[in-house]
């Protein structure tokens, strides 16, 4: 009886759509989080600084300057913040209750 080889596996270089998908959510979720924290007028003159600046500055500004999903993003976390405010707020106002009783 003769032995075969095991097939060989073929070395696929394929394009890394997963990673590139991975790298734009999380590029989205910088751009939205930072618009967030800072705000929309305080972002707005950043990006325009970047926008006036070198090359290299140029192509950040462009990249970070906002889109749709970075906004409906920033809506997003904006309601999120809201809600668990609220349910902060409603707790507090029960504990402070139980303690008064």
């Amino acid at each position: 009886m003769t032995r075969r080889a095991p097939p060989r596996q073929r070395l696929r270089f394929a394009f890394p759509l997963r990673g590139l998908i991975v790298a734009f959510v999380l590029i989205a979720l910088v751009k939205s989080y930072m618009m967030w924290t800072l705000g929309g007028e305080v972002y707005g003159a950043a990006i325009s600084g970047l926008l006036a600046g070198s090359e290299l500055e140029r192509a950040a500004g462009l990249i970070m300057a906002p889109d749709a999903v970075t906004l409906w993003m920033v809506d997003a976390m904006q309601a999120i913040y809201r809600f668990f405010g609220s349910m902060m707020t409603a707790l507090e106002g029960v504990a402070s209750s139980m303690i008064a009783v």
